[in-house]
């Protein structure tokens, strides 16, 4: 491989003055010919810079694991968090970086394989007690889709708060004053517990009730984010009795499941019921009533957490990336119906 003393040799200059030319260094006092032949002869000796090899030979070096809250059946299933993982796989082939293996947490303490493995991305709501073992293993970790502790542990994630209000300010400019509310139980996994926490999107919703002075007593339906579970609590909703004008439904899973109950029912979406989701999953504009929901570029933020594991330097401080959300609006919310009617 060239070095600059190769190149200095063939322009017969020196290897400082090789350096400040190849460096772009604007004070250098020698002709403009002389430039022009030293970036040649490193153009023909393929000289590639030492920044550059290090990284490249970092690339290469780098394996990265990932690390799951939930079985791979589960997780295939799952729309939101199966497309991260799959756009990290890719990314890491793109950057020619070597992909270790996947890791699940019930097994991951007790996983020799931890040891073959530089840097891990974790995906999900995972507890900090994960990352803290994986520190202490000297290696590094960037979460996706979760910021348990900003001031320790670098993450690419959404502001779950912003993007809850872009739905439940768009229903409630709707002119609807009676939402309820359907969605699961936030928990972080650890190795072994899983702990409850706080629903930006269910506090989001509160808040804003709040603020309109809109009442949503007995409008909170909570189970687990499933399309099964969102079945089961818009059947709850429709044997409770006077039914809210909208919800605000936290995953598309739950929402589909809620929408196929309220068409059993009868139930017309939107003429009879509104409903604004969160995901932007693909299940969302194949539903029978194609869904308002959040866009989440789930795809990005598993690049950047590859692209942030592959720029890291020793001693740099933790990070967190917010990436922009979009709602997009369809047939569940009514708006076009309200414009067909308001025109």
């Amino acid at each position: 491989m060239a070095t600059i003393k190769d190149i200095a040799a063939r322009a017969q200059v020196s290897a400082a003055t090789v350096s400040r030319v190849l460096n772009h260094d604007e004070t250098l006092s020698v002709s403009r010919d002389t430039k022009e032949r030293i970036r040649q002869i490193a153009q023909e000796l393929a000289y590639v810079p030492v920044k550059a090899r290090k990284k490249n030979d970092r690339k290469r070096k780098m394996r990265i694991g990932i690390v799951l809250n939930q079985p791979s059946d589960l997780e295939k299933d799952d729309p939101y968090f199966y497309p991260i993982r799959q756009e990290i796989e890719e990314e890491c082939m793109r950057q020619g970086v070597e992909q270790a293996r996947i890791f699940y947490l019930p097994t991951i303490q007790n996983d020799p394989a931890v040891q073959e493995v530089d840097a891990f991305i974790l995906i999900g709501r995972i507890h900090e007690e994960v990352a803290d073992f994986l520190q202490r293993n000297q290696k590094q970790v960037v979460f996706i889709s979760h910021s348990p502790n900003d001031e320790y542990f670098s993450s690419v994630s959404i502001d779950f708060s912003q993007a809850a209000g872009k739905v439940m300010r768009h229903l409630i400019n709707q002119g609807y004053k009676k939402i309820g509310y359907i969605g699961g139980q936030e928990r972080e996994n650890g190795f072994r517990k899983r702990v409850a926490i706080e629903d930006k999107r269910e506090t989001v919703f509160k808040e804003l009730m709040d603020a309109a002075g809109y009442s949503y007593k007995n409008n909170i339906h909570i189970a687990d984010f499933t399309m099964d579970d969102g079945y089961r609590m818009g059947k709850k909703a429709i044997d409770q009795g006077s039914l809210p004008e909208a919800f605000f439904i936290a995953s598309d899973r739950m929402a589909m499941g809620a929408l196929r109950a309220f068409q059993e029912h009868g139930i017309r979406v939107p003429e009879d019921v509104a409903i604004g989701s969160f995901d932007g999953t693909e299940l969302a504009q194949y539903a029978s009533t194609p869904l308002t929901t959040v866009s989440i570029p789930t795809k990005e933020m598993g690049r950047m957490g590859v692209r942030k594991l592959l720029t890291t330097e020793e001693g740099d401080l933790p990070m967190r990336w917010v990436l922009p959300s979009r709602l997009i609006v369809r047939e569940s919310c009514g708006s076009r119906i309200n414009k067909l009617l308001e025109s």
